[in-house]
């Protein structure tokens, strides 16, 4: 998960803050799914298994709530001084 967290989630959300909002919903499991194979793999469970109990299991937040929360950030860090 380490690896993960460092090399593939900022990867994943490389400029996440002007194409975040505007990303269709249907799409987002497509960013999940590299989170989700690798828990699984980690674990070792098989694929049948939902996305939404796999992220349970783990205590692993979703990407989509990381896209949301740095799209609303980013208009307030604008006008930081």
């Amino acid at each position: 998960m380490w690896l993960f967290d460092v090399v593939l989630t900022p990867t994943l959300l490389y400029r996440v803050e002007f194409w975040g909002l505007f990303h269709r919903a249907h799409n987002w499991m497509d960013l999940e799914r590299p989170l989700v194979s690798v828990i699984s793999c980690t674990i070792r469970i098989k694929a049948v298994v939902p996305h939404d109990i796999i992220q349970l299991e783990m205590g692993v937040a979703p990407i989509v709530t990381e896209i949301i929360l740095i799209s609303y950030q980013y208009p307030t860090d604008l006008g930081a001084p």
